[in-house]
């Protein structure tokens, strides 16, 4: 199956399938070709209840939207990204090759940790700041100059 058909497929668990997928695509190629499906993926999931008990699921799909926007409309590196979702975490993304973990500092006592983060595209230093005090962590992002 494809991306496309997951998200026109009118299938919650297939939709949200897909908004992992997008989350996770850094291939500008394909995520070009999706943004020209926005029109239709909007149609298709439209009054379709993606469910979500602490968080909505609806706000998966709000970000795909978001990143085929940025990527229709033909901005920077990716990684900018990270500053409008708090579902980004360092360790995955460096998992992924985005981005180089440079520091962690771990709290144990109040559940949180600390990063210094660099984007392996374009250079952009992070600082990160994780909770996982809750359900699931939730990350904060911010740019920050680069040290060197």
């Amino acid at each position: 199956m494809s991306i496309l058909e997951d998200f026109l497929s009118r299938d919650p668990h297939r939709i949200w399938t897909a908004c992992g997928a997008v989350r996770a695509c850094w291939d500008r190629g394909v995520l070009e070709v999706l943004a020209g499906d926005v029109p239709r993926i909007i149609r298709a999931t439209e009054g379709i209840d993606l469910g979500g008990g602490l968080r909505p699921n609806a706000r998966q799909l709000d970000f795909a939207l978001r990143k085929f926007r940025y990527v229709a409309a033909g901005k920077g590196c990716l990684c900018a990204l990270y500053l409008e979702d708090d579902l980004f975490a360092p360790a995955r993304e460096a998992e992924a090759g985005h981005v180089e973990i440079l520091a962690e500092v771990a709290d144990q006592n109040v559940w949180a940790s600390d990063y210094q983060c660099q984007c392996r595209v374009c250079g952009q230093h992070y600082a990160v700041h994780e909770d996982a005090s809750y359900h699931y962590s939730w990350y904060g992002w911010k740019q920050v100059a680069s040290a060197g």
